[in-house]
């Protein structure tokens, strides 16, 4: 089996690709995540990859929206052995269980579905999760269609796609290299910020605690003036995570999050950011060698990113995954040698 991999020779470059040169590389037997339109998914032979909806990229160019080339990742030369494996709603708790004991997982997660919700609210409980590093994204589409159009994921070796699944790459590395996963944030905590509380678990909020009185949240937010293109943020075992803002009813008093709230965790504001773009710029140039890398969609619309080039190419996504969900993060994936 090994023997095989090896035939097809190095890693193939992290960007876009015609349909054509694409299914070259699917004949030839590589294990790849490929992110496209979905007519363009559609139309791939069987082969050994997933993929997911999303026409949102960094490429050499710069940013881009397309929707006539389809991004590679390309994982053959990396590992050893490959699994793909779908997950539905009963069964995505077991997905650290079915990967190897030394390697890593990418996981594609169809947006607006219930297995992404369950997922962002009971990964952190699943058996071995953090055994081997869980990366990946969450699919969507031109957000100007996204009244119409539904996120998907597929499966290249049935060539069957999903709005319900999850699809996941499994990826077994040689003994001596290991995986990890790292992520950029640009924000960070103004000083003395109030801590901000939440009675419930979940991506709708109403009320909340701030520093222990209880207050509406839109209230609150609009007696701060706060900027709600930055997030709140919680810190978590030292790294600083996002929870970005969806939607706000000021009639209702709902608020909704692009990833949920934990019950009883402390948030904090964040610190305005001078030039979003430039800021998010300079971090990107201090990540080393990286396998993969995905970037939030909020980073590309509020950097304004489109038509501008930064030094990594990655899909722009709707969702990361970072063993968790995250928002308004660019999370990355680099191999180790030990």
């Amino acid at each position: 089996m090994l023997k095989k991999f090896l035939k097809v020779g190095k890693t193939m470059e992290r960007k876009l690709y015609t349909k054509e040169e694409v299914i070259k590389f699917i004949e030839s037997n590589r294990y790849m995540v490929l992110t496209a339109d979905e007519n363009l998914l559609a139309a791939l032979p069987k082969g050994n990859w997933i993929g997911g909806t999303i026409p949102y990229f960094m490429d050499i160019q710069g940013g881009i929206l397309t929707k006539e080339k389809i991004f590679v990742d390309d994982f053959t030369s990396l590992g050893v052995d490959f699994r793909i494996i779908e997950f539905d709603e009963t069964d995505i708790k077991e997905i650290a269980n079915t990967s190897f004991g030394n390697g890593f997982t990418i996981l594609l997660l169809p947006g607006e579905s219930a297995i992404l919700e369950k997922y962002a609210l009971y990964s952190d409980n699943y058996v071995n999760i953090f055994r081997n590093p869980v990366t990946g994204y969450v699919t969507g589409c031109d957000v100007n269609e996204a009244s119409t159009a539904i996120p998907k994921v597929f499966n290249g070796t049935t060539r069957k796609k999903y709005s319900g699944k999850a699809i996941a790459l499994h990826v077994k590395l040689p003994d001596k290299k290991i995986a990890r996963i790292e992520i950029v944030n640009i924000f960070k905590p103004i000083e003395n910020s109030d801590i901000i509380t939440f009675p419930e678990t979940g991506f709708k909020q109403t009320e909340c605690y701030v520093n222990g009185e209880k207050r509406f949240l839109t209230e609150y937010l609009e007696e701060k003036k706060y900027d709600t293109q930055l997030p709140l943020i919680a810190n978590q075992a030292g790294a600083m995570i996002n929870k970005s803002f969806r939607e706000l009813n000021n009639e209702t008093k709902e608020v909704k999050f692009f990833a949920p709230l934990q019950a009883y965790e402390k948030y904090m504001l964040a610190q305005k950011v001078i030039d979003y773009g430039k800021q998010f710029a300079k971090e990107i140039h201090k990540i080393p060698q990286t396998e993969f890398v995905c970037n939030c969609i909020l980073n590309h619309l509020y950097g304004k990113f489109e038509g501008k080039r930064i030094n990594l190419n990655w899909t722009t996504t709707f969702g990361e995954i970072a063993y968790q969900l995250l928002n308004q993060t660019l999370v990355y994936l680099t191999i180790d040698e030990i």
